[in-house]
């Protein structure tokens, strides 16, 4: 079950959105990392 926190922005990718959860707005860069790596996976 995913809960539903303020960490939590991304709903639409669920790996991310995960990932957001548990490391919250600290390791900004590898988030962007995930974000670009999602992006090709998406697009």
């Amino acid at each position: 079950m995913v809960q539903n926190d303020s960490n939590c922005w991304s709903e639409n990718i669920v790996q991310l959105r995960v990932y957001l959860c548990h490391e919250g707005s600290f390791g900004t860069g590898l988030t962007l990392r995930s974000i670009q790596l999602n992006k090709k996976l998406i697009f």
